[in-house]
Formats: C-alpha cells, structure tokens, sequence
C-alpha cells in the first residue's frame, strides 16, 4: 500500500517537517501526496509567497497596501473578497509616522487591527536584513508582510544583477512559502516603451525579480482618466485586470468591476449616447455615423449595435433608402447615463 503524505506547515511534528523538506520524489510517492489547498492573504488575488504590487510614482501603490493590510488585520474585505484576520507588518521605509497616522485615520483603520509598522530596516542584502525579516516572520507568525519600497528595503543592491536578486528574491520567495505568509513587495514600473502593458515585463530591473514571484500585480492609470487597472498574474493565479476607482471618502480604492466587462459597457453606454445626440442633431443614427461620431472603427460598433439589439437597448427604424438608423427603446433612453 503507498504512503499517504500529508503536510501541516504549522505543525510542529518532526515527521511533518521531514516530509516538507522533501525534494525528492517518486511518481507513486506524488501520485498518492495530499497537499494542502492553496493560502491566500486575499483570495484569488495575493497567495502565500512572494508578491509585488508595482506601478508608475503617485499611482495609489502604498494606499493599496495599506488598504490590504486593514483588511488583514481586522478580517475585513478587498475587492469583495473577504479576507481571513491575521497578523500584518508594514515596513514603510518611506514614511513617517505622521503620514502613517493621517493615511490610517483616513482609511479609518481601528486601534485593534494587529498591524505593526517599521520605519527603518537594514538593506537586505549587505546589512543583514533579509536574516532579520526571516527570524522576525518566523516568530511572529505573520500573515502578510508588506515592503515599502523593495528599492529602499534592497540598499544598494544592483537590481539589474540577475544573479543578486535571484539569490535575494528567491530566499524571500522560499521562506514566505515555507511559513505560509504573504511577502508583498511594493516596487516600480520601468518607463514605457510603447509596447503593451505586461506585470512581468514592465517591473523595474532584472528579469530575475519577475521570475520568482508567485504573484504580480500592476497597477495603470491612463492620463485624464480616474480608474485605474489593476493587472494581475501569477504561477497558480487566473490572470485578470480589474478596473478600479478612487473613493475619497474612505482613501481606498473599490472595484469598478473585471477590465473587459467595463470596457464593453462603457463602449455601448458610448453607443447609446451616440444614438440620441445623432438624432437631436437631425441626424441619422446609421452605424457609419454612428461610428464617425465616436471616432471608433465601424468593426466595433457593429459588434456592439448587435450586442444592444439582442438586449432590446435598441432597435432598427424604418430604412432611409440604403441607410438602417438605429433608435434607443424607450426604457433605455430613460434609464441610462452615459459619457462620451
């Protein structure tokens, strides 16, 4: 009969801990293992491991971390998902303490959420601060550990060395694992290049920081814009972009809802619009002028105009000839509000 492993990374059974420093396997040992279902600081977005949240400056970064690490340290939600209560230390290494207490008086974080902050923290790599961070995780038995910022936490560490933040990064991504916390590093985007936005490719350094993260998150603002978008990748993670707003009444941000989603209701709210104001000018609402009149390609109105006539948003009028306008039903041109 083959053995059954199962792992319990708290435990503190000598058998148990063997049988989690095992690296060598047989298929039937594979074959018959229970491994544990995966941890999440918050499901489905940040798992146990290492983590970066990374975007251009003054995008939002350290109100999104905070933001976590409330939800952490109370049991609270993010994003709608709620979020199981545990222990959060925030190394804000570019923070007062003054600025700490406006941003958690402003996101109105309780006196009895278990976060702790740090405003000093040896560079990780020649003052010995990733051997602190490793003793100080395994004592306290964190939940989440947020750095703010890993340029500030890495010292002067060349983060264009792949050989240096592999060994960094990686011995930070293996105890995280280990002790099943969250290392969320708070880093930067390099400049745009013009090529697509990408997590893993837009993150500042060596290829080798991006490699060993379990998580990555990147956060874009477009200009003139209030949402953001909140890319999201990772080994064992669904790949997703969520659209995101700033509410200055709680100094955090809500989800507007998954990028894609948003995208093609804000793209028939534009059709719609469209519809009415072409008839207020005397005009006919056909998808050439329609499309004209939004400076989209008549490719994408059309896909949208057939999503809109199947909902019953729209209907087709009388032909002019070759033409076929389009009209807003009734309800809809009641009920909805959109923006060009």
């Amino acid at each position: 009969m083959s053995a059954v492993f199962e792992f319990d990374p708290r435990a503190p059974d000598p058998a148990t801990q063997e049988l989690r420093e095992k690296t060598a396997w047989t298929q039937a040992e594979l074959n018959t293992a229970v491994f544990p279902e995966p941890v999440w600081a918050v499901p489905g977005i940040l798992p146990v491991g290492l983590c970066f949240l990374a975007g251009r400056p003054k995008v939002g970064k350290s109100w999104l971390a905070l933001q976590i690490a409330h939800a952490v340290g109370t049991g609270g939600q993010v994003f709608g998902e709620r979020v199981k209560k545990g222990k959060a230390l925030y190394l804000a290494l570019e923070d007062s303490p003054r600025r700490l207490q406006e941003r958690s008086r402003k996101q109105r974080i309780p006196s009895h959420a278990n976060i702790s902050y740090l405003m000093e923290w040896p560079a990780f790599y020649v003052e010995g601060g990733l051997t602190r961070l490793q003793d100080k995780v395994k004592e306290n038995e964190y939940t989440l550990v947020i750095i703010d910022t890993l340029s500030r936490a890495l010292g002067k560490t060349d983060q264009l060395d792949l050989a240096q933040m592999t060994e960094v990064l990686g011995s930070i991504q293996k105890d995280a694992l280990w002790h099943d916390v969250t290392i969320l590093a708070i880093d930067h985007h390099r400049k745009s290049n013009g090529s697509p936005a990408s997590p893993i490719d837009d993150l500042l350094g060596s290829t080798g920081k991006s490699a060993v993260g379990d998580a990555l998150l990147g956060l874009y603002k477009e200009r003139g814009k209030q949402e953001v978008t909140l890319m999201i990748t990772g080994r064992d993670l669904e790949e997703k972009e969520l659209v995101l707003r700033w509410d200055g009444l709680t100094c955090s941000w809500q989800l507007v809802g998954e990028a894609g989603k948003v995208r093609e209701n804000t793209g028939k709210a534009l059709i719609l619009r469209a519809i009415q104001e072409l008839e207020g000018l005397g005009e006919l609402a056909t998808s050439t002028n329609i499309a004209k009149y939004v400076d989209r390609s008549q490719s994408y109105v059309a896909h949208l105009l057939a999503d809109l006539l199947n909902d019953g948003e729209v209907i087709k009028t009388d032909k002019v000839g070759a033409s076929q306008p389009y009209k807003v039903t009734h309800i809809q041109h009641k009920d909805h509000t959109t923006h060009k």
